[in-house]
């Protein structure tokens, strides 16, 4: 895990920040800390596969598309994810590519946190230095 949550950045919002030499596992890494913030990671169970493909003009839009995709299929589908294999590739636009694991959640079995509505493009962003990509993400909950 290389992620890490933010206390003091804004009052009623979750912030986390995530560092990873990768590209592909820092998009792992981020949607890891989004449901991390949502429910207790280790009684989540690899039981589904979701698909997901993404394209954007830049790596922020891409990750922003990303968090915003998983949100939505917990909240379309009552999704929670534990485990990811991102692929990203660059052309003319970045394609995401990714697997996700995880299961319908379970209020009985699944110790739940707090509700994520939305990754929000306040202080947002992704950037590479010396070999290493960076994310910075404040979620709405």
């Amino acid at each position: 895990m290389t992620y890490k949550f933010i206390d003091n950045v804004t009052m009623a919002d979750v912030a986390f920040e995530a560092k990873n030499k990768d590209l592909n596992k820092l998009f792992e890494d981020c949607g890891l800390a989004t449901f991390d913030t949502m429910i207790n990671l280790k009684k989540v169970k690899s039981k589904i596969k979701k698909e997901i493909k993404l394209q954007a003009e830049n790596i922020e839009e891409l990750l922003f598309k990303f968090l915003d995709e998983l949100i939505f299929l917990k909240d379309s589908e009552s999704l929670v994810f534990n485990k990811f294999k991102v692929k990203i590739e660059e052309d003319k636009i970045f394609k995401l590519n990714c697997v996700a694991n995880g299961e319908e959640v379970n209020i009985r079995r699944h110790d739940t946190k707090v509700d994520v509505k939305a990754p929000t493009m306040h202080k947002f962003k992704v950037e590479k230095k010396n070999n290493s990509w960076s994310a910075f993400v404040i979620l709405d909950v």
